[in-house]
């Protein structure tokens, strides 16, 4: 789970496209045992395309729509300063 830090400048990003993110994270040991993100701090999503639901899709209560997106990821360690 994360809390959002910062956000994308909507006219700065497709209008069509999902905002870009800052999330700070309370990262934890997966359910296995692996800990290859155990150290992350944020999780950065950056250079959307897509994945805005269409106009007026949204009228089932409970229901599913997938809507496709692609985007970077970048897991970061903050400074311990942070």
């Amino acid at each position: 789970m994360g809390n959002v830090v910062s956000s994308s400048d909507p006219d700065f990003v497709d209008p069509n496209a999902i905002p870009w993110l800052r999330l700070r994270v309370d990262a934890q040991d997966g359910p296995t045992g692996g800990d290859k993100l155990s150290k992350t701090t944020y999780i950065h999503r950056a250079n959307t395309t897509g994945g805005k639901a269409p106009a007026g899709s949204c009228g089932t209560i409970g229901g599913k729509l997938l809507v496709a997106y692609t985007a970077d990821y970048f897991f970061y360690k903050a400074h311990d300063d942070d």
